[in-house]
């Protein structure tokens, strides 16, 4: 009987563990598939895009993470936010993380911008943070 028990368990185990792997892939494709790299004008990519090039092994990347929350894919009546008749036009950024890899240290470094820290925005004076995508985009 302990044998019986102990196949059915690792049999449950298997099954569990391959279908939380093919859960896991699905969501990993899912995300992978909705990230947009854009390029920002002035600024050389440092990576190409089939992934690290040989001669930047080993150095300091920085990556700017931007949500976007706009809404120009939605219908004018989906626009219309909590009973206000006023159209939400633009986009603004929702998420704002600056990465810093450095593979001397072995470890990334994540620092979180909040979406209404006031800063100057070039051009047009002091505002929240999270309007500058909408004025300027990603530049």
């Amino acid at each position: 009987m302990p044998r019986r028990l102990f196949l059915l368990l690792a049999g449950l185990l298997s099954l569990g563990l391959g279908v939380a792997s093919t859960g896991a892939i699905a969501m990993l494709n899912y995300i992978e598939g909705s990230l947009k790299q854009t390029h920002v004008e002035g600024l050389d990519s440092p990576r190409a895009s089939t992934g690290p090039r040989s001669d930047l092994e080993g150095q300091v990347l920085n990556v700017l993470v931007i949500g976007s929350d706009s809404r120009e894919v939605l219908s004018d009546e989906k626009q219309v936010l909590d009973g206000d008749e006023t159209l939400v036009e633009g986009q603004r950024s929702d998420t704002i993380i600056l990465v810093h890899l450095d593979p001397r240290r072995g470890k990334a470094v994540l620092v979180h911008f909040p979406r209404d820290l006031r800063v100057e925005i070039p051009g047009h004076g002091l505002d929240r943070i999270n309007t500058a995508y909408n004025r300027g985009g990603p530049s």
